[in-house]
């Protein structure tokens, strides 16, 4: 089946807005029409071949471009981008030579290059209409009204946007406009969270939900991400136990495995409940509340804790809802 979008990014530019971006575009246009690397190519096969394949798929085409976008750099100190077989590079120009719809997304504080700052074969970049996703509360509003861009290039029957939104640069002279501010940075964290869930089912909210609380000043700790080299028991119970919060999402059959000792599930929803953090569960569509499940005695007590509903329909009250829960620092 053809992948409707295509999301090009660079690892260490635009990694953890690649992935809220994928979760939702994923939950609204359904997850075979939304290609990501590292969510869609299988191990053993070839990655080239794969990337080049799913771009030529494509009807829609969205550059991440970050703060580091152009100026990342290879062993030899070259930018990456002026190098013929850099991979971002080579996305771009098959979409050109495809005639996919191209469109720039601007994360955080990043500008639109001029086509002074790109390669010859990627200039017609600089004279895109771009999309902004800055940081903070509007993030989540951002993505929506980029979802109503994508409707409209692929003629949705449904939602039918304009044919190009107000959040669209499509002028030159607003290229060089300061940008909408970025969520403030403090020295200090509004408040520290643990996220705990379920690989299968629950990773790709856990992503999202990360990225909503970095973006509005938030620490948040997701073990893939953030845990470092060490023992993996002691350094993971340990993250329990300092965040003030600990966000549990529960996707379908979460807590099934729970009956087991040695269930990590278990072993963090125990090491939360035993330090007395704010135990915050996020109830996905189709799971189980957990006063309907028959849980050990050391993590019974769950069930005396409010849910919060996810909701993808409704994902801003959602979320509002989310940070209204939780319990920020006393520093």
């Amino acid at each position: 089946m053809n992948r409707s979008i295509f999301i090009s990014y660079r690892r260490n530019d635009t990694d953890y807005a690649s992935s809220a971006i994928y979760d939702r575009l994923a939950a609204h246009f359904g997850r075979d029409q939304v290609f990501r690397d590292v969510d869609d190519i299988q191990p053993g096969v070839d990655f080239a071949q794969a990337i080049t394949h799913a771009v030529r798929r494509s009807s829609i085409f969205l550059v991440l471009i970050g703060d580091k976008w152009l100026s990342r750099r290879d062993a030899a100190g070259a930018r990456r981008i002026d190098h013929p077989r850099d991979w971002i590079r080579l996305e771009i120009e098959t979409a050109f030579a495809q005639g996919i719809a191209v469109i720039p997304v601007l994360v955080g504080n990043a500008w639109m290059p001029s086509p002074n700052d790109l390669p010859a074969s990627l200039h017609r970049l600089s004279q895109l209409n771009a999309v902004e996703l800055r940081t903070g509360r509007d993030f989540s509003g951002n993505i929506e009204r980029l979802i109503q861009a994508i409707e409209h290039l692929l003629g949705s029957p449904e939602r039918r946007g304009p044919a190009l939104p107000r959040y669209i640069r499509s002028e030159p002279s607003l290229q060089h406009v300061v940008p909408a501010k970025a969520a403030p940075t403090t020295e200090h964290p509004a408040g520290s969270v643990f996220i705990s869930y379920r690989r299968e089912g629950g990773a790709e909210t856990a992503r999202l939900l990360r990225y909503e609380l970095l973006a509005r000043g938030w620490s948040a700790f997701l073990d893939v991400e953030d845990l470092k080299a060490g023992k993996f028991d002691e350094m993971l119970l340990a993250e329990v136990a300092s965040a003030e919060n600990f966000l549990l999402i529960l996707s379908p059959g979460a807590l099934a495995n729970c009956v087991y000792n040695e269930d990590w599930l278990r072993k963090e929803i125990q090491r939360a409940i035993e330090t007395k953090r704010n135990i915050v569960p996020v109830l996905k569509e189709n799971a189980s509340r957990p006063d309907k499940e028959q849980l050990p005695d050391e993590i019974d007590p769950l069930k005396r804790f409010n849910c919060i509903d996810y909701s993808h329909v409704y994902y801003d009250a959602t979320i509002e809802r989310l940070f209204s829960f939780l319990k920020p620092s006393e520093a």
